[in-house]
């Protein structure tokens, strides 16, 4: 028994399932009988309880759960990268000002902000499969922790210079966003980051260590980030 995919006429693709077992006739012959199944309806549902497991429903990032074990199973795979934690300055004064739904638009686009910078995504998701592969990425992994908190582990990220490249990549995107019904109001952010240099260091190390430099940018002006360099 096995499973496979064909393209139809409208290239679109179904699934079916292949069954197949031996008889042996009164007269002494062996037959194979295969049945065949269309089983595209169940492989849909199949790939929306992933969506519906590792997506985050608002912004079609990876959510807490998925981004966690994947960048963790990086990290303890000596994976080199730069783990950064972020949040929305002032996001509670957005939802009072203008409204939630104001404040999930802000969301979204910070979480399009980091696909498109981090992990080579675009905006548009419009296949399951994309969805998955767009917030998985190549390079690593963006994910929404909760409320306005975003995480990212950045593979191939070695040096506090390379990451100071990436950073002000996402920063001078999400300068440009642009929400109509927040007048001249800027969305801005402030993270942390720490390089993680593969081999014998634990995930849950670096959460205190970026969450520590994030909050060092609380002071100063908004879309700010610096690199956990020790308390």
């Amino acid at each position: 028994s096995f499973e496979f995919a064909v393209e139809n006429s409208s290239g679109g693709l179904v699934y079916v399932k292949a069954t197949a077992r031996t008889v042996t006739l009164a007269c002494g012959d062996r037959i194979m009988i295969i049945t065949l199944m269309d089983i595209t309806d169940k492989k849909k549902l199949e790939n929306r309880l992933i969506v519906l497991s590792e997506i985050d429903a608002l912004t079609s990032i990876s959510n807490r759960g998925s981004g966690e074990r994947r960048a963790e199973k990086l990290i303890n795979s000596g994976v080199k990268g730069m783990f950064c934690l972020l949040d929305v300055d002032k996001f509670k004064s957005i939802n009072d000002s203008f409204g939630h739904t104001v404040g999930d638009k802000a969301l979204i686009e910070i979480a399009d902000c980091l696909r498109r910078s981090f992990t080579g995504g675009d905006a548009c998701l419009r296949t399951i499969a994309g969805c998955i592969r767009r917030a998985y990425g190549n390079y690593g992994t963006c994910f929404r922790i909760g409320g306005d908190e975003f995480a990212v582990y950045a593979v191939g990220v070695e040096t506090e210079r390379q990451g100071a490249e990436k950073i002000a990549q996402f920063i001078a995107n999400v300068d440009m966003i642009c929400i109509p019904e927040m007048g001249d109001r800027k969305v801005t952010v402030s993270m942390g980051a720490v390089i993680c240099q593969g081999a014998g260091v634990k995930f849950d190390q670096l959460y205190p260590m970026a969450d520590h430099a994030m909050y060092a940018c609380k002071n100063t002006p908004g879309n700010q980030f610096g690199f956990y360099r020790g308390e």
